[in-house]
């Protein structure tokens, strides 16, 4: 079969069953989107029928006989595409590594898909021996310490989706990190969904109140209801999503008291530079930069202009006495502040110790 004639027949033929349609429907869509008439109609159907024959061959249909189901009867059966199929035969090596390396993002998907696993399908593919050895010597692994997924309600990941795909707005009932419940649904607050991003285990979903309303990011795991409604979404044609990642700096949550980015100087011990060598810190204002000790302080100079996140405090307290943040003076006083506190809960039975473990 030729692949542009499979390309063509994949595209008229619908993909559930209350759709199916006859040979002779596909006949006249075939015909009609060539612009072909042909030479006479005989010829039109036993072309078509020697396509229907060979996606058949290939597990590409699923048939529903009008008649006699022991009988097939040509004329009246009816066909509809099976999804999983045609993604198998299209399936190259190159895509089925993303897949499989991708697995982690997949899985969060799951609970919704279906039909087959479209990481098993990607495992069935054909992997030369050097990709093979790839795929099963090589993982993607989240940048944490280990933890579950978080639980995401099928449902609320459905709908999400759905609006997504028909741009519906949404209602949603959901609490936030200090477990305060925001109900859309009763206060009839619709919301427009712009995106959804996987990340460290949940999916975030990012919604906009208004056409000019700044878009926040929302933890899956916190939506205890979704509801799709039918008023569009907002057109948005200014949102790109990579670049709001990028802006929020990996969806960490710009903390309200800090809206502006800032200038951040840390004094870093030379057992632990190597953190900022090899991993810099990711900033969309500027590149990171390190200045060697000046003689007086054995200690690194490192900048970089930053937004003050949530996150931003605990990756600094998880460098304990290695870093010191110099700069800027409210950032200076959040760890610090933290860090005190932290050292309150040991110091009675734990003397401080210096230098890396």
């Amino acid at each position: 079969m030729k692949v542009d004639v499979l390309i063509k027949m994949i595209k008229l033929l619908p993909k559930t069953s209350a759709e199916a349609i006859t040979s002779q429907d596909l006949v006249e869509k075939y015909f009609k989107q060539s612009g072909d008439e042909g030479p006479d109609r005989a010829t039109h159907n036993t072309f078509i029928r020697r396509q229907l024959d060979e996606m058949e061959e290939l597990s590409m249909l699923e048939f529903i006989a009008n008649d006699d189901k022991k009988k097939r009867i040509k004329r009246s059966e009816r066909y509809y595409l099976k999804d999983n199929s045609v993604v198998r035969h299209f399936m190259n090596s190159r895509v089925a590594l993303d897949l499989i390396w991708s697995q982690n993002v997949m899985r969060l998907l799951r609970p919704i898909a279906k039909g087959d696993d479209i990481k098993d399908i990607a495992k069935e593919a054909r992997l030369n021996a050097q990709e093979k050895t790839l795929s099963q010597r090589v993982r993607l692994v989240q940048d944490s310490i280990g933890r579950k997924d978080a639980h995401i309600d099928p449902e609320v990941l459905a709908t999400c989706l759905s609006a997504i795909n028909t741009n519906n707005c949404v209602t949603l009932r959901y609490y936030d990190r200090q477990r305060r419940v925001i109900d859309d649904i009763s206060n009839r607050c619709e919301r427009t969904l712009l995106g959804l991003v996987a990340k460290d285990g949940t999916i975030y979903a990012i919604t906009c109140l208004g056409a000019d309303d700044a878009p926040v990011h929302i933890a899956m795991q916190r939506i205890e209801e979704a509801r799709e409604v039918h008023t569009r979404g907002y057109a948005r044609p200014d949102f790109d999503i990579d670049k709001y990642v990028n802006e929020q700096h990996q969806l960490a949550h710009v903390l309200k008291e800090y809206p502006e980015p800032v200038l951040m100087v840390l004094k870093v011990a030379p057992e632990a530079i190597f953190h900022f060598r090899e991993r810099p810190i990711l900033s969309i204002y500027g590149e990171q930069k390190i200045e060697e000790p000046n003689g007086i302080d054995e200690r690194y100079t490192v900048s970089v202009k930053v937004p003050i996140t949530v996150q931003l405090p605990p990756f600094l307290w998880s460098h304990a006495c290695w870093v010191e943040v110099v700069s800027p003076p409210a950032l200076r006083k959040r760890v610090g502040e933290r860090l005190l506190a932290a050292a309150s809960h040991y110091a009675k039975d734990v003397k401080p110790k210096f230098g890396p473990d």
